[in-house]
């Protein structure tokens, strides 16, 4: 019972402390080099290590897909694919519907 809630408080704390700040970023992100990416993404496997206990050279992409979170780049593609579908019904000066990889409804 314990252990649950302590997982449950030190998830909370990697999501407040370090995905707001991954994703506050994620349009500056984009276009970013392998090298920058993989850094971030170490970071983002450091904090699943931490919610869960494992040590450094376990695998983390099956925690990842437990906690339901997406790995770096595709992070960021989703983030601005939000902003993107935010803004469109708002202005939309140049039809961006045709430049979008993803259809937008």
């Amino acid at each position: 019972m314990l252990a649950g809630k302590v997982f449950g408080y030190i998830q909370s704390l990697v999501v407040a402390l370090v995905l707001t700040k991954l994703d506050y970023g994620s349009a500056t992100l984009a276009g970013l080099p392998a090298v920058q990416l993989d850094r971030l993404h170490s970071v983002l496997n450091a904090a699943v290590r931490l919610i869960y206990g494992r040590r450094k050279f376990d695998h983390v992409s099956p925690l990842l897909k437990e906690l339901h979170w997406l790995r770096v780049p595709e992070r960021i593609t989703f983030r601005l694919a939000v902003l993107v579908k935010a803004t469109a019904g708002v202005f939309c000066v140049v039809p961006i519907c045709g430049l979008a990889a993803f259809p937008i409804r």
